[in-house]
């Protein structure tokens, strides 16, 4: 197993946890559930199918994660968890779907919220480079965008090669 590198780890979060709002706000997360396990997927859910009953859409933007802090780490079974604070900063807002006009939120004043992680890496992952090759055809796979292959249609499994959302809670806002 590669030995951990804190700063490529704090990377590879920030880029899972950008797209993972991005799919959010799309109404759609198809696109990231290779980086999810079911509670950070079902949690999205829970928030695109409020948004689209209100025919709303929720708004990140000019969304950036300023601070990742790992609280603790811990071995179960053949997996490591980290569990980790992660301050996100972003206009959040919501918008009516039919006309376009802000109906909730703010979209001139970024707020600071803090996210609790749990991230998961099987402790038996299979190293890979830099370059992901799907498993079924062998074409290269672009798993920052979707994990999916554009000649085959195979879903890249993330939980074979390297970190997954396990969790997500939220806990509060400051202006």
């Amino acid at each position: 197993m590669k030995e951990f590198n804190e700063v490529d780890f704090k990377s590879k979060i920030t880029n899972m946890f950008i797209q993972y709002l991005t799919g959010i706000m799309k109404n759609n997360i198809d696109e990231v559930k290779h980086f999810l396990k079911e509670q950070p997927i079902s949690y999205a859910n829970n928030i695109i199918k409020n948004m689209i009953s209100l025919n709303r859409r929720q708004m990140y933007d000019e969304l950036n994660v300023s601070q990742i802090n790992i609280t603790k780490t811990e071995n179960i079974e053949d997996n490591t968890i980290y569990t980790i604070s992660l301050l996100a900063k972003y206009l959040d807002y919501q918008l009516d779907l039919n006309n376009g006009n802000l109906v909730s939120g703010n979209n001139n004043r970024r707020i600071e919220k803090t996210y609790f992680l749990k991230i998961i890496k099987n402790n038996n992952a299979k190293e890979q480079g830099l370059i992901r090759r799907c498993p079924s055809c062998g074409h290269s796979i672009d798993v920052n965008y979707n994990g999916k292959c554009e000649y085959c249609g195979t879903i890249y499994n993330q939980e074979d090669y390297d970190y997954q959302i396990l969790e997500v809670s939220e806990w509060k806002n400051m202006l």
